[in-house]
């Protein structure tokens, strides 16, 4: 298929419902999502459309410069164009299920209505309630899952005619995408723990001579209604998520290697999800019309096309000097945000990508020295060095993390810091570089493969997660210093769940035949299963904990290690702020499942007893079984805790925040900074990347501009060879102004509507 088709083929279909917009962070995805959403209110005057996004780091509100929020509200010059935000944490207390969920229980306060109180009490004497809203409520990724499940009720509830998706980044996406199928398991498991705890309930409530019909037995009842509601709406999602006819996915893309190569990682990823996508945007390619020498004769293939009455393509130089001036006003916004407090590291725009370690040496080499670029008015109070020697120069430091929004050179900022902390010493350090960002590019941005493909012998062996961390030397490294790097997937840490919470059987061999114990089997036919796997039934019915706690396995394998310094790569922002936030998360998660396995301990204590009386053998022998399992978890509270202590230890480990000096970028930097300060965790380093510099001459415009046109050339010619016989595929310039607001998005959006 030909380029410049545009997207009439899904957003001017009667059959298709929702239309979903993904991509690699920082590709102008939610530009695109919303463009496209006008143009489909404008053409289609009698369809309601709605545009919702799912990303963590909102952009809606900024592409219309209107602030929007849970709830569907109207665009502002629209009466059939309606947006909505969509924030998992905040809205989850707010569903039917969450309500459901969070009993009244959970608002009692020192001094309140004690009669209240007790009348609580009596409707729920056996305290059901609290057990499954604390461990629901106080473990990550539940709220998310449940959220998802509750937005896709209420967007089937929604009489619109067409739903356009803003989606998260890459990584998160697929994982929203799989939340139908996760949530489904997860709520399975739920339902079957209610089933495990009946005899259990029935016993206590005969011991104390009560019944359960009313109080405990009709929220339980309530419980139960809720989520096989819920159950019935995911595999609905599920399904119209797999039906071509009605969805349809738009994959957006630049013409650079990282985007091509995620671009390709996500088509896979749908393919194997059973999602069809058919359309591909490639964004932000230079329209230079006097690029000529550039250029190939088949060029005329991968340029945009112009609009009624617009001229074809800009002068080299009057595209640089655009984009100066948007980057001189974000500089200046920069310096007043964080001037005076940090230190602001600016990077000029490279000629060509790096890639290999002498690009990196050389961007490393940088991003010590002051690149003179200004705003235009520095602030006189700022005495903080403009470069990143301070991290260097800081001996004590041991872990270096580097976030920001995606497509900002994150991953080649930590890759550059750690060739140069390698490399710097005379006597040379040992510097570890870890990714933790799901689509790993530290291969791609040195140019060598570091990533550990688990045969199926270690997948299933004890051996997998030291297989795994077994870091991959990197090659050109000079002098006497050492770089190794480890691309983690978290998925091979999800073994240290059955590790920290082993099944009845596992638990049993380690302990020298526990599961013999008489306690444990009069515990489990009052219970209905082992307590210890009833509570790891309760671990994993939650989607989220597990890569909890994989992270914290991950941290303590990687503090075991023995390196000079770790240099993080992680994330873009929202996950990074998720998965910074899962040690003092799951602190609380395991210190509500120690409540629960409290809770246990009396039927174990009457079992005990029981079987004292009745004379059985080994009955007053060692531990109880909860024991050993309250133990497993105090010593992962222990692990949690060194990981929170480092973190925020300013002389042992520093923040680096990246950006480029546009708007959505800056705004989110400011996010991260602010919950940075949250967890009190140290950050005083912000690099800005990318920046044209002001004072260049003509002729060094003109080669910019050009250099990048022929390095774009060649990655669009990639995209032909790849998708050209299977996708739309349309190709959309770098505008010579930000596209905010609707008159700019209606003009962009004519270029997927043409």
């Amino acid at each position: 298929m030909p380029f410049q088709q545009g997207l009439e083929n899904i957003l001017c279909s009667d059959s298709i419902q929702w239309v979903a917009f993904t991509a690699k962070g920082g590709q102008g995805k939610t530009t695109c999502a919303c463009a496209a959403a006008v143009q489909v209110a404008l053409r289609r005057p009698t369809a309601r459309v709605l545009v919702i996004s799912t990303d963590p780091a909102h952009n809606v509100s900024d592409a219309f410069a209107q602030r929007f929020s849970r709830d569907p509200q109207v665009v502002r010059g629209f009466d059939n164009l309606y947006a909505v935000e969509i924030d998992p944490e905040r809205d989850f207390a707010n569903t039917d299920l969450g309500r459901a969920l969070l009993p009244p229980t959970g608002d009692r306060a020192p001094g309140g209505d004690g009669a209240a109180d007790s009348a609580l009490d009596a409707e729920d004497p056996l305290g059901l309630a609290g057990i499954v809203s604390e461990l629901i409520t106080t473990v990550p990724g539940i709220d998310e899952a449940l959220s998802f499940g509750q937005m896709m009720k209420s967007v089937q509830e929604m009489d619109y005619d067409l739903i356009v998706f803003d989606m998260a980044p890459t990584g998160h996406a697929l994982k929203l995408l799989s939340f139908p199928s996760v949530l489904e398991r997860g709520l399975r498991r739920l339902l079957d723990l209610r089933t495990r705890m009946a005899p259990m309930l029935n016993m206590a409530s005969s011991m104390m001579g009560m019944s359960l019909e009313g109080g405990a037995s009709a929220f339980d009842a309530e419980i139960v209604g809720k989520m096989e509601e819920l159950l019935g709406i995911v595999r609905r999602v599920d399904e119209q998520f797999r039906d071509a006819r009605r969805t349809a996915f738009v994959c957006v893309c630049m013409p650079e290697f990282l985007s091509v190569y995620e671009t390709e990682r996500l088509l896979r990823e749908l393919k194997r999800l059973h999602m069809h996508c058919g359309n591909l945007l490639i964004n932000q390619v230079l329209w230079v019309n006097d690029a000529a020498s550039a250029a190939s004769p088949r060029d005329s293939l991968y340029v945009p096309v112009a609009l009624s009455g617009e001229r074809v393509g800009y002068a080299a130089t009057e595209l640089y000097e655009s984009r100066v001036q948007i980057q001189q006003k974000y500089l200046q916004q920069i310096e007043d945000l964080y001037g005076e407090d940090f230190h602001i590291t600016r990077m000029p725009m490279w000629m060509n990508e790096v890639r290999g370690v002498a690009d990196l040496r050389a961007f490393g080499e940088a991003l010590m020295q002051d690149s003179g670029i200004r705003p235009p008015e520095p602030l006189e109070s700022a005495t903080a060095e403009s470069s990143l020697r301070n991290v260097v120069a800081q001996r004590s430091l041991e872990l270096i993390i580097a976030s920001g929004k995606g497509n900002v050179g994150k991953t080649t900022t930590t890759a550059a810091l750690a060739v140069h902390l390698a490399e710097e010493s005379p006597r040379g350090r040992r510097v570890l570089l870890v990714s933790t960002d799901p689509a790993h590019s530290l291969s791609d941005a040195f140019g060598q493969n570091f990533s550990r493909v688990l045969t199926r012998e270690h997948l299933h062996s004890s051996d997998a997660v030291d297989e795994a961390m077994r870091p991959v030397r990197a090659e050109g490294i000079r002098g006497r210093g050492q770089l190794d790097v480890l691309e983690i997937d978290t998925a091979d840490f999800l073994r240290d769940l059955h590790q920290a919470v082993p099944p009845a059987g596992e638990s049993a061999a380690a302990n020298d035949g526990a599961e013999s114990d008489p306690r444990t089997a009069m515990a489990a036919a009052m219970l209905g299963a082992a307590p210890s796997e009833v509570i790891r039934d309760l671990l994993q019915a939650v989607p989220g904990i597990d890569d909890a706690i994989a992270f914290t396995r991950l941290m303590q394998r990687i503090q075991a290690l023995d390196y000079d310094v770790v240099v993080l790569d992680t994330a873009p922002t929202g996950h990074t702020l998720r998965l910074l936030s899962f040690p003092s998360l799951l602190q609380r998660g395991l210190d509500k499942l120690e409540e629960v396995r409290q809770r246990f301990s009396g039927p174990l204590s009457m079992a005990a007893s029981l079987a004292g009386n009745m004379g059985m053998p080994g009955a007053a022998d060692g531990a109880r079984p909860d024991q050993e399992l309250a133990e497993r978890l105090r010593t992962m509270q222990q692990t949690i805790l060194q990981v929170v202590k480092q973190f925020q230890d300013a002389e042992r480990t520093t923040f680096i925040c990246v950006c480029i000096a546009e708007f959505l970028s800056v705004y989110e930097t400011e996010r991260l900074v602010q919950d940075l300060a949250e967890y009190g965790i140290d950050t005083h380093n912000v690099v800005v990347n990318q920046l044209f510099a002001a004072q260049a001459s003509e002729a060094e415009r003109v080669a910019m501009v050009q250099s990048r046109v022929a390095m774009q050339q060649r990655y669009l010619h990639q995209i032909d060879e790849l998708y050209a016989r299977d996708l739309r595929l349309c190709v959309l310039p770098l505008e010579t102004q930000e596209v905010r607001g609707v008159e700019a998005l209606r003009h962009f959006g004519q270029r997927i509507l043409p």
